[in-house]
């Protein structure tokens, strides 16, 4: 996966660097999103026509690679033998289908702009009349982000017109006196039918609400803040003892709960969701208030090395600030990004995919590991809500052709999907029925596929009084998900700590925005949308024009272009991203992402530097980071293939942005950057 490339990365880069992964797709929502019950009834059982445009922006568009997840009002449910297609083509592979959650692989390809038709079969409506809203999100799409959650226009429930609220009152005799019992006896005085009103009741919001086999994990938490924060995780495998924390499992490559398609990397990617403000009616005295400050306490960000680790965390922050909740992202005492409360009930993020690796061995195949996931949220009240989170990655035993009741329901001998019984050894829908090996099947597994043999691993990730970063900044987000109430750069964060009951748990406060001084922009030129190329003040969302890949076959002479920076007078900084935009289909760089190919094209760095890049097609993000100044001037030099057929680029090919700037101290305002062609 991308982001295991930043492992090197840690503190600000890292958090940067691995969230620049989200932008592939330019941080997109769906166009529009509409649905159409075929019966709008309540409790009535219907199928669902959901009707979603996919985004403008270049590489959104989505392939059969790409997971559709679909999120249905409180109270609806979905079967587990739900049926469906995407433009008339049967969905194939379903990764879930149980209580509000649909999620599938898309069986056909979607280009930027078009409709995206899903119909659903073997829906029951939610029971409380009234407009609902859904969510739909997608994964995995050409450029390899993410659609982000989009909400449906609202549609409405109703309730059944042919059945009144109604008192009845019979008699057994031709009298105007009423009995008082409940029986009807034969008579032919007719009945009558007294109707009375019932109240409308607003319906608790999202699937933390449900009263009935509540999903959600509340996370262990003091009961009266539990609900500010839950677990949403696909949880397919019953594991002894599983509480408000987990332990949840998932059998590697089973894409009921592993997201990550690549049976090769010998991890389980699970499928969590974060759930925010929730009227979880497990936890009566808990008041869902406004969700204001998101920490993540482990893995702890200070000292993070495993890949996995850093990538979790990244995923964390950014499905709880710029890339989702849009809150305020804290690491210890500093706030990397300032954000706003979140006042809506019931709210879940995107899927985040939490990677636990099987433990490796050097003579014997991987066995089961495990990791611990602790938050900290904090509401607009100051109540802190403490959830941990534990996930056991397990072997898979898929392919061996023996059938492991407990977690599969075919295996016909190979890890291949599309055979009737796919990688994870659960059978497909709409594909002929699997054969298996001729090996006996067993309803338990043997000794050597129990996962839980041994001593179990040992959990180093618990915090400490001591995990205070290194560098930190303030990444201004522009109009990108759901972080509308972001600062502009000319604004700082003022940070107090408040004592705390815990000494491993410190309170963030924002304070007011303060002026600072200033640096004069050494690139003054004005941003014109539609120009091809991504200039400061401009956003994907703001300009999608500008953030097109156009194709180009990569030719000589080479194109070099210094990057330089300045801070504001009388400011150091340790660590800083640029945003380097430029005219795809004029100049190109090798490869795409965080591949090797591209950080070989960044050069003249300055020394002992820790660095992340990511190579957008449109834009290339650079993060750098070291414990002494950076230099103000050159921060670096990148080398551009020219594409054939192409005008030559000039000056006005090129935008620089600076997306966030900081020193040991906190965030520093105001720093610019400029693009000069060296050719």
């Amino acid at each position: 996966m991308l982001v295991r490339s930043f492992a090197t990365a840690v503190g600000i880069v890292a958090f940067v660097a691995g969230n620049a992964w989200a932008y592939n797709c330019g941080g997109q929502t769906w166009q529009s999103v509409a649905v159409n019950p075929t019966s709008p009834i309540a409790g009535a059982s219907t199928s669902y026509t959901i009707q979603a445009t996919v985004p403008s922006l270049a590489g959104c568009n989505t392939t059969t690679s790409t997971e559709i997840d679909v999120t249905l009002p409180a109270d609806t449910t979905v079967s587990p033998a739900a049926t469906g297609s995407v433009n008339g083509t049967p969905i194939t592979t379903f990764v879930n289908r149980a209580g509000t959650a649909i999620s599938f692989l898309s069986p056909v390809s979607v280009g930027t702009n078009q409709l995206v038709d899903i119909l659903v079969n073997g829906i029951t409506n939610p029971t409380t009349p009234g407009s609902k809203t859904l969510t739909i999100a997608a994964a995995h799409t050409a450029s390899g982000g993410p659609i982000g959650q989009t909400s449906s226009a609202p549609y409405t429930i109703v309730v059944p017109t042919s059945t009144p609220t109604a008192t009845r009152t019979a008699t057994d005799s031709p009298t105007s006196t009423p009995t008082s019992t409940q029986s009807e006896a034969a008579t032919n005085t007719p009945v009558v039918f007294t109707s009375t009103s019932t109240p409308s009741v607003t319906p608790a919001l999202g699937p933390c609400a449900s009263s009935a086999a509540n999903p959600c994990l509340p996370g262990g938490g003091a009961k009266k803040s539990d609900c500010t924060l839950e677990w949403l995780v696909a949880s397919p495998i019953a594991v002894a003892g599983s509480g408000a924390t987990g332990p949840v499992a998932c059998y590697e490559g089973d894409r009921r709960c592993d997201v990550d398609p690549d049976l090769s990397n010998g991890m389980c990617s699970f499928r969590v969701q974060l759930c925010a403000n929730n009227d979880d009616p497990r936890l009566p005295t808990c008041a869902a208030d406004q969700l204001k400050v998101f920490e993540v306490k482990s893995p702890p960000p200070a000292r993070s090395k495993d890949p996995a680790d850093i990538a979790n965390l990244l995923a964390l922050e950014a499905a709880a600030g710029i890339d989702g909740f849009g809150v305020t992202i804290a690491r210890g005492q500093v706030a990397l990004y300032q954000g706003h409360s979140l006042s809506s009930h019931g709210v879940c993020s995107n899927v985040i995919p939490l990677q636990v690796p099987l433990r490796n061995h050097a003579k014997t195949p991987p066995t089961l590991d495990r990791k611990r996931i602790r938050v900290l949220a904090t509401n607009s009240k100051g109540s802190r809500d403490s959830d941990t989170l534990k996930l056991e990655c397990r072997p898979s035993t898929c392919g061996d052709g023996v059938l492991q009741a407990d977690h599969e329901t075919c295996d016909d001998g190979n890890r291949l999907s599309g055979d009737g019984c796919d990688q994870g050894c659960q059978r497909e829908p709409n594909t002929p029925t699997p054969t298996p090996r001729t090996t006996p099947l067993s309803p338990t597994p043997t000794a050597s596929e129990t996962a839980t043999s041994g001593p179990a691993p040992t959990d180093t990730g618990t915090p400490t009084a001591a995990e205070t970063p290194t560098t930190s900044a303030t990444f201004t987000p522009g109009s990108v998900g759901t972080a509308t109430a972001s600062p502009t750069p000319s604004e700082t964060i003022a940070v107090v700590e408040t004592p705390s009951a815990t000494a491993s748990e410190t309170s963030i406060v924002v304070g007011t925005a303060t002026a600072t001084a200033t640096a004069t922009a050494t690139q003054t030129a004005t941003p014109v949308c539609g120009n091809g190329v991504l200039q400061d003040g401009e956003t994907c969302t703001s300009c999608a024009a500008d953030c097109v890949v156009r194709s180009c076959t990569a030719t000589t002479p080479v194109r070099s272009v210094e990057v330089d920076f300045t801070a504001p007078v009388g400011q150091s900084v340790t660590g800083i991203t640029v945003l380097v935009g430029y005219r795809s289909g004029t100049i190109s760089l090798p490869g795409s992402g965080s591949a090797s190919s591209v950080g070989a094209r960044v050069k003249n760095k300055p020394s002992n530097v820790i660095a992340a890049v990511n190579d957008l097609d449109y834009a290339l993000r650079v993060v750098l980071s070291r414990s002494t100044e950076i230099p103000q001037g050159r921060l670096f030099t990148v080398d551009f293939d020219s594409c054939q057929g192409a005008t030559t680029p000039t000056a006005s090919s090129f935008g620089c942005h600076v997306e966030g700037c900081a020193n040991t101290f906190g965030n520093v305002s105001g720093c610019s950057c400029s693009v000069t062609p060296l050719f």
